[in-house]
Parts: structure tokens; C-alpha cells; sequence
């Protein structure tokens, strides 16, 4: 992952927050201990919520999206392991912005 990064190849990470064979304490400290010189700017971007488009008007947040440079993570709630069954809207939402390129 730090030879992407180092090459501008765009890393997509995401994860459930009820994942608990990859827990987001687990993804914390994966990414904390990437060698990437962006990471300080990656933590310290802002997480913003993003809602499954049956839910956007109520502002219901469905996940939280972080970024910096080439580096993504979508944290999705009320989700485990298979985020696709856990939390289809949400995670077609995802994909939706990952194929159009919206960060």
C-alpha cells in the first residue's frame, strides 16, 4: 500500500464498524503504521458523514468518509464484515462515488 501511495495510485480502504474480524481499532492501527508522508494530512482531514440516499433528507448518516490526497477510507455504520448485505443502500452509495471519482 506505501508503494501506491508513494505512486499516486489511488488506495480505497473500507470497513464496517460491527466488523468483528477486522475491527476498526484494527484499520486504526494498520493505516497509523503506513510509511506514507501523507498520513499526518490524512489525520487531520475531516470526516464527513455520508447518507444512503433513502435517507439524505432526514440526515440519517450511513457512514463516515475520510480522505487526503490518493488515500480514502469510508468507515460505514451499522455494519460487520459484509457490508453489502449488512448495509446495501450504503454501500452502493460507496461504490457510486468510488466509480465517479467523488471525494
Amino acid at each position: 500500500v506505501d508503494d501506491c501511495l508513494k505512486n499516486n495510485v489511488r488506495v480505497i480502504n473500507y470497513n464496517g464498524m460491527l466488523d468483528m474480524i477486522i475491527n476498526s481499532a484494527g484499520q486504526d492501527k494498520w493505516i497509523n503504521k503506513l510509511k506514507w508522508e501523507g498520513l499526518m494530512n490524512y489525520y487531520h482531514a475531516d470526516r464527513i458523514p455520508l447518507y444512503p440516499p433513502s435517507l439524505e433528507k432526514e440526515k440519517r448518516t450511513g457512514a463516515f468518509y475520510k480522505a487526503y490526497d490518493n488515500f480514502e477510507y469510508y468507515w460505514i455504520l451499522m455494519s460487520g464484515h459484509m457490508v453489502p448485505i449488512d448495509a446495501p443502500e450504503m454501500a452502493r452509495e460507496m461504490v457510486r462515488r468510488v466509480v465517479n471519482n467523488e471525494c
